[in-house]
Parts: C-alpha cells; structure tokens; sequence
C-alpha cells in the first residue's frame, strides 16, 4: 500500500517523505526514510517528523493505509492551504487530517502537544488558521471520496 500512496504523491510532489520506525525498502527513487522524533505518539508524531524534514513550506500530509489518494484532490488540499497554517476537509463535522496540507508553522503547536502527550491531532487547529475543506469541492476531482477512505 505504501508504494501505492507513494507513486500517487510522486505525480505532483518533489519531494517524498515516508515517516516510519522500521527500516523499509521504498522503490521509488529520492524518497526520504525519517522516524519519529517523539516516539510512540501515532500519527501526531508523524505529521511532526515529516513537517520537520520538508524542504518546503507547505507539506501534503497522508497515511500508508489510504490506497484511493486521488492526486487531483492532494493538489487542490495544497493549493487550498495557500495563506494558511492548513486545510484539511470537513466532512459532516469530522476533520480528515491525514488527507491534508500542513504550513511549518504548525510544528510549534504540534510539539506542544506532544510533550503534552495530547495525541489527538486537531487539537491544535483552534491555534491556527484552517481552511476548511468541503465534501462538495473534493467531489470535483472524486465523486465517492474515495481518496479519504484508510483501510485500517
């Protein structure tokens, strides 16, 4: 599935970065390995060692288990986030952040969480500027919303 997401990602972005705590082999060339800086916080710990070995500005930020990734959708989330801190989709009132485009800014709300042990990752949207994403305009680019499904 990793390489699934991976290859979907490598269409628009230029910079691939795969957070895990185990050595894998990824079979796409220039892909960055990281691991966690703060262990054993789940996917907030994620999302915080990837922002911090980015290049860029703005990252996509995604899971291993979500096979639909729509690139289309990925981009707008990106172009989307343009002027602020995130955009993440809000579908009946429940965020999807780990379909979602992350400023650097918010590494500094992410730490504190982390040293908090506040794992739950929208805790810190209310310090940031979000741009909520709707389901009707990531229908555009998936009528199902396919690309927001994991299979855990």
């Amino acid at each position: 599935m990793l390489h699934t997401v991976a290859a979907a990602l490598a269409s628009f972005c230029d910079q691939l970065i795969v957070v895990a705590n185990e050595q894998r082999t990824i079979h796409l060339p220039g892909v960055i390995l990281v691991g966690d800086i703060y262990k054993h916080c789940g996917p907030l710990g994620g999302i915080h060692a990837g922002l911090k070995a980015a290049k860029y500005e703005y990252s996509f930020i995604t899971a291993c288990d979500m096979p639909y990734l729509n690139s289309a959708a990925a981009m707008f989330c990106c172009e989307a986030a343009r002027g602020c801190a995130a955009a993440v989709p809000l579908i009946d009132r429940y965020y999807h952040p780990l379909h979602a485009a992350y400023h650097r800014s918010c590494i500094m709300h992410i730490e504190e969480q982390l040293t908090n042990n506040n794992l739950k990752i929208i805790s810190f949207y209310d310090k940031i500027k979000v741009r909520n994403i709707s389901a009707g305009e990531l229908r555009v680019f998936d009528k199902a919303l396919a690309t927001l499904r994991n299979i855990n």
